[in-house]
């Protein structure tokens, strides 16, 4: 049985503060990402970010593995250097019937 490991904050002046170790656990060793983290501990994704920010530790980027989704990535980004503005991108890609990334949930 998988042990759950909670990361205990503490308040102090109306502020969160997590510990290292335990932000390095969930975090590096446990591969969590920040929202996870943040979920786990009622708070928001950016407190979890600015904690391992203010701990050293290194924020991972967004892994971008889907062929179809770097295509759209790559159009969004040509179109933007174009001159053309988010309001017009959205309309090509629309036109086009691009899906969202979620489908449009």
């Amino acid at each position: 049985m998988l042990q759950k490991i909670v990361i205990h904050c503490y308040y102090k002046s109306d502020r969160q503060y997590f510990d290292k170790n335990l932000l390095v656990q969930e975090y590096i060793t446990n591969e969590k990402s920040a929202s996870q983290i943040a979920k786990e501990n009622n708070c928001s994704h950016s407190t979890i970010l600015k904690h391992l920010a203010l701990a050293g530790i290194k924020i991972r980027g967004r892994v971008v593995d889907d062929i179809e989704e770097q295509v759209v990535i790559k159009k969004i980004k040509l179109l933007r250097a174009a001159g053309n503005s988010y309001w017009k991108i959205a309309d090509v890609l629309n036109r086009n019937e691009v899906l969202t990334k979620k489908r449009g949930i």
